[in-house]
C-alpha cells in the first residue's frame, strides 16, 4: 500500500508532524569512507499503520506531481486475502504497443508523434481510495 499526495499536502503533513523551530540535520557517510553528504531539513516519508493484519506496517508516502492540491490517493499493489483469478490488482493492457508516425512535410522541420493504444485494468477497485478537498492549513 502507498499514499500519493500533492506537494501542498506533503508540506502540510511534514509541518504538522515535525517541529519546524528545531533544525533537522543529518550527516551521512558511507561505510567505505568514500562519499559524504550533508542533508538539512525534514520530510515525512512514511506512516505507521497500527491496524494492519500483520502488525504495525510502514506505508510509504510519495509525492505525485499531477495530483490536485488537497488530495490524498491510496493505492494497493496486493490484496490481503486470496481471490479467484486476480493475479494483479492493476495492469495496463495494450491493444497496440507504442508506435511512431512521421507526418508529411509541411515546413522545414520533421514532425512525428509517438502513440500507444491501451486501457488500465483495475481488478480490485475496493483496494483504492481518495480523499479530496483538504483545506490548506
Amino acid at each position: 500500500m502507498k499514499f500519493y499526495v500533492s506537494a501542498q499536502e506533503l508540506k502540510n503533513i511534514s509541518n504538522k508532524l515535525m517541529n519546524v523551530s528545531s533544525s533537522n540535520l543529518m550527516f551521512n557517510t558511507s561505510a567505505t569512507g568514500g562519499s559524504r553528504e550533508f542533508v538539512a531539513g525534514g520530510m515525512v516519508a512514511s506512516y505507521i499503520n497500527k491496524f494492519s493484519m500483520t502488525g504495525a506496517q510502514a506505508i510509504p508516502i510519495r509525492l505525485h506531481p499531477n495530483l490536485a492540491p488537497g488530495t490524498l490517493l491510496f493505492t494497493s499493489s496486493s490484496l490481503p486475502y486470496p481471490t479467484s483469478n486476480i493475479g494483479n490488482v492493476l495492469q495496463f493492457k495494450y491493444r497496440r504497443d507504442y508506435y511512431q508516425i512521421e507526418w508529411p512535410l509541411r515546413t522545414r522541420q520533421y514532425e512525428f508523434g509517438v502513440y500507444a493504444d491501451g486501457v488500465l485494468q483495475n481488478y480490485a477497485p475496493f483496494a483504492f481510495g481518495i480523499i479530496t478537498n483538504i483545506a490548506d492549513v
